[in-house]
């Protein structure tokens, strides 16, 4: 009996940990990381007090454990005296779904979602706000100020950051939460006054990820846009897609021909202070100003002058990996070997914006980089095998009930996350990662939810 009791107070402690991780993921990567932390050693006392072993034939364990072996292999094998099992540092919390997949199997998972929507809501109005004015009422007193990007008059626009450093962390955050809460407004199984505050926190998300204004962020917002439609109107969803698809490789080909898109036009470009007094004066002004810093932001992406640096660290990724194909150059390794791959393009008086250990801003590439060939497979396997859990758990699924509006729905946000990814390195971002894997183990609970265990006894 005594041992009873504890281990229903350990259940009672997993779901005490599992809100505090919901939460904490809006606004602390400290309180996540604790929270991570007390959810691995709980569920660790469990399997040794239950006597069990987790069921190593999920096929999405195996590639992830693949993956975190051939990161410290690679690290091991690159032959500049990584510390190896540092490569763990940005790897550990892969095994968080598995353990989130269980936790949820003893709690009301609608009731996390609605608190967690709550912190959303909070989130993402703060965001915006951010966007106006600036606003760090949530920070710490650490330094970093809201970044500034767009002055018209005495009018400024900044990025949206949330409670985090940086805005492409805070969109990547929301972007998951938006294609998720997208979803479950089609859910069928609520009712609509659910559906509807649903509704309208997927829009506050969708107006965040805009003010970000972080272009990666917008492409994402695209797929996931695109994933949910193949779900709710297949044959519409393709059609609008190709059109999107020409009209942006013609977008891309005038900008690379000399063309240029000019997207600012004049109205964006200010309002007279003599057309207006007073608050309509203030309005349209400020309305302005916030046109003015979208389009602006959104010209830039058929720039090739805005995206020269990204390209040059591209081309110097490329040059690193035909010395390192195989193992790459290891674990955090970036700033010791990237430097002599940059200075071609530095001797053509580039200055880059960012020194080599930030990376490539690719997550594909700087996989590649850091890991080998191998460790891009594995990590690409980590993906498709996902998708194929959840399509073949979806066909399972009523299609607008419960449990496909989860799976569509993280399908969407892991999709958008990997089109962003192709311009940054989000995978690496430990609030976004913690984010996607928190919302990857609510998915594996619903395909789950067939079976009575996820460990087998032994």
């Amino acid at each position: 009996m005594i041992f009873w009791n504890t281990l229903k107070r350990s259940e009672n402690w997993s779901r005490f940990f599992l809100y505090t991780l919901f939460i904490g993921s809006t606004f602390s990567i400290a309180a996540t990381e604790a929270s991570i932390i007390m959810l691995y050693l709980i569920g660790l006392g469990q399997l040794i007090w239950r006597r069990q072993l987790p069921d190593l034939r999920d096929g999405l364990l195996q590639v992830s454990l693949v993956y975190i072996v051939v990161a410290i292999l690679a690290s091991w094998l690159a032959g500049y005296g990584v510390d190896w099992l540092m490569a763990l540092r940005t790897h550990w919390r892969l095994l968080l779904p598995f353990v989130l997949a269980g936790v949820l199997a003893e709690a009301n998972e609608e009731r996390v979602l609605q608190v967690f929507a709550v912190f959303l809501l909070i989130i993402a109005v703060y965001g915006i706000v951010q966007f106006f004015n600036g606003a760090e009422w949530l920070r710490l007193n650490d330094g970093n100020k809201v970044a500034h990007y767009y002055q018209q008059e005495e009018i400024a626009r900044y990025h949206a950051e949330g409670n985090f450093s940086h805005h492409l962390t805070f969109g990547g955050v929301l972007l998951p939460c938006f294609a998720l809460f997208t979803a479950l407004t089609l859910c069928q199984e609520w009712s609509s006054g659910v559906r509807i505050l649903a509704t309208g926190l997927a829009l506050l998300l969708l107006g965040a990820l805009v003010a970000t204004l972080g272009r990666s962020i917008w492409l994402g917002t695209g797929m996931v846009l695109f994933v949910l439609g193949l779900w709710r109107l297949p044959k519409t969803t393709l059609l609008v897609g190709l059109l999107t698809a020409g009209l942006l490789a013609l977008l891309i080909t005038k900008s690379i021909s000399g063309t240029g898109v000019e997207l600012v036009g004049k109205q964006a470009a200010g309002v007279s202070t003599t057309e207006a007094q007073g608050f309509w004066e203030a309005t349209l002004r400020s309305s302005a100003a916030a046109q003015g810093a979208i389009l602006r932001r959104a010209e830039s992406m058929f720039s090739l002058g805005e995206n020269r640096d990204r390209l040059l660290m591209w081309k110097s990724g490329v040059a690193a990996l035909k010395d390192h194909p195989w193992w790459g150059i290891g674990y955090d390794m970036d700033g010791t070997v990237m430097p002599a791959y940059r200075k071609p393009f530095k001797q053509t008086g580039h200055n880059f914006m960012n020194g080599p250990s930030a990376g490539v801003h690719n997550i594909y590439l700087q996989t590649w980089l850091n890991y080998g060939f191998f460790g891009l497979l594995a990590y690409l396997g980590i993906w498709g095998v996902f998708f194929m859990k959840s399509l073949r758990a979806s066909r399972r699924a009523s299609r607008f009930g419960y449990e496909n509006a989860v799976l569509w729905g993280v399908m969407a946000g892991a999709a958008g996350l990997m089109v962003a990814g192709v311009f940054e390195n989000n995978f690496r971002d430990g609030e976004v990662q913690t984010c996607l894997l928190m919302l990857m183990g609510l998915s594996l609970r619903q395909m789950y939810k067939s079976k009575k265990r996820i460990f087998r006894m032994t």
